[in-house]
């Protein structure tokens, strides 16, 4: 998904393409680009008109996360995405700005109006048909680099849900829709990453329903204490006693914070998933290739590096060193 610089470093890319019905259907093409969205899905249904029809698909790539924008001047588009184990699990973030959307999930049939978001996961088998002309954007991220509870993001999943103009903006403006606009400068891959998972949990977040009758006070402090766990990974002596002495409440309180997420484990798991997955994070980032596992195993709080790598196998079904080299490989 990405090509590299002039010192080797991996960065992003942009893949683009065009065709109309003068030509025919270029179906081979759509799925090629389409797929650095979608994975190993298929794109199909595009139905001609009897006016000459086109379309347009750009897409950036980071490392694993990617953006795309385009436009159809079709009838009507249909993607169909089925889970794929081989790519993990990632979340598609996709607004079409100008046709309503029709959604085929779990024997359900649902209408995405037009200008709204909707999240959906590769986790699950899926249709989307664009119904008419239609101009739109997608976001791809790894479902395990967003750090919100999993009960918040399934409550988002295969729903309309109203966008604002900023927020609207902000997603356009990552990939613009005129290839002149498209900045000259190369972009690191792994950071590039980055940005869209931010991008993406910005969103999550902003868009997310507000409940009535929920603790604000609450939900507040557990973003403080989750903020805090994520900027001190690194300690040793991170642990729950510590998090409760770090915001002057009791662990008690803590537990009952961390409750309700519906996962188990509550704040004891919270911390043991994002060593790991900040472990994914540097095994998989190339500005990390040298430094040594028993180094990545310390910046993730581990003092023992053979007990890291057994957590590590364990959590992920490989050794830290063979994983780093499948990401950084593309094996």
């Amino acid at each position: 998904m990405t090509h590299p610089s002039a010192d080797g470093a991996p960065i992003s890319a942009v893949y683009a393409l065009e065709f109309n019905s003068a030509k025919g259907p270029a179906e081979g093409d759509v799925e090629r680009i389409a797929s650095l969205l979608i994975g190993r899905a298929k794109v199909e249904g595009v139905l001609w008109g009897l006016k000459p029809s086109s379309a347009r698909m750009r897409v950036r790539a980071g490392l694993g996360a990617a953006i795309g924008s385009g436009d159809y001047d079709l009838d009507r588009c249909i993607w169909h995405i089925n889970p794929d184990d081989e790519d993990g699990e990632w979340l598609l973030l996709s607004l079409c700005r100008t046709a309503e959307r029709t959604v085929l999930v779990d024997g359900r049939r649902l209408t995405v109006p037009a200008g709204q978001l909707m999240v959906s996961t590769s986790s699950a088998a899926h249709s989307v048909v664009h119904n008419g002309p239609s101009e739109w954007w997608a976001l791809r991220v790894d479902a395990a680099a967003v750090h919100l509870p999993h009960r918040l993001v399934d409550e988002l999943l295969f729903r309309p849900l109203p966008i604002g103009k900023v927020l609207t903006r902000l997603v356009v403006n990552t990939l613009p829709e005129h290839p002149a606009e498209e900045p000259d400068d190369e972009i690191d891959a792994a950071g590039f990453d980055h940005y869209l998972t931010g991008l993406a949990e910005l969103l999550l977040r902003s868009v997310g329903p507000r409940r009535p009758g929920a603790s604000r006070s609450g939900s507040t402090r557990r973003l403080e204490v989750e903020r805090f766990i994520l900027r001190h990974l690194a300690d040793p002596g991170l642990s729950v006693t510590s998090v409760a002495s770090a915001h002057a409440v009791s662990r008690r309180r803590l537990y009952q914070l961390f409750e309700d997420t519906g996962e188990g484990g509550g704040i004891a798991e919270f911390i043991r998933q994002a060593r790991m997955d900040r472990a994914r994070e540097l095994l998989a980032d190339p500005a990390h290739r040298e430094e040594p596992i028993a180094q990545v195993a310390a910046r993730c709080g581990f003092v023992n590096a053979a007990h890291f790598t057994r957590l590590f196998r364990d959590a992920t079904g490989l050794p830290p060193g063979e994983y780093r080299r499948r990401k950084l490989t593309g094996d």
